[in-house]
């Protein structure tokens, strides 16, 4: 299933420009993470422990004001981005965080119309080793895995924006991102010398 027929499904009045602009950001987004996964892993991080402590914030406090939801909405975003400054140092959590996103959506995205549940448990395990893998050897874990699976990622969506695009052509232009991504990685992001 491609993202537009996803969206189609979730949201039936969405308008074919909206699902279309919405496929066309995804695809940005996915060459940006291929080209600059390594740099973006911090940021990432931040905004998934952001929106972790708010809902975590937003759960509690609704309980304790339960008529106050204005309130509570501060509150989260407070202990949002209070908890995501505090953290934004933990580097191996970014980089798990990283490598598992991009990994689980990769294998989601190949084995995805094979069998879902196949395909959720398969994307789970690679993508928890990716992550460990990630955060024992950083740099080269994090810039293989973004380039790899965001490439692979890319290139399958614009597919979907090209409808006769053939196979042979998305694994090509596949393997062209991910090589270009993984060598603009390993070449911007040099090795930080030690003092």
């Amino acid at each position: 299933m491609t993202i537009l027929q996803l969206l189609t499904l979730l949201v039936p009045e969405l308008s074919e420009t909206v699902a279309m602009l919405t496929l066309y950001g995804t695809v940005a987004l996915a060459l940006v993470q291929c080209f600059f996964g390594y740099r973006l892993q911090q940021l990432w991080f931040a905004v998934l422990v952001f929106g972790v402590s708010a809902l975590l914030a937003y759960s509690v406090s609704i309980r304790l004001l339960p008529d106050r939801m204005w309130l509570c909405l501060l509150i989260a975003l407070g202990c949002g981005l209070v908890i995501s400054l505090f953290t934004h140092r933990l580097v191996q959590a970014a980089a798990f965080s990283a490598a598992f996103v991009s990994v689980f959506g990769a294998v989601g995205t190949v084995l995805g119309e094979v069998n879902p549940t196949v395909s959720f448990i398969a994307a789970l395990i690679l993508g928890l080793m990716a992550g460990v893998l990630a955060a024992k050897f950083r740099r080269t874990a994090v810039i293989l895995i973004t380039a790899a699976g965001s490439g692979w990622k890319a290139a399958n969506l614009l597919r979907q924006c090209i409808p006769d695009m053939a196979a042979t052509t998305t694994l090509i232009l596949a393997a062209v991102l991910i090589f270009a991504g993984m060598i603009f990685q390993f070449s911007s992001t040099g090795k930080k010398r030690r003092s």
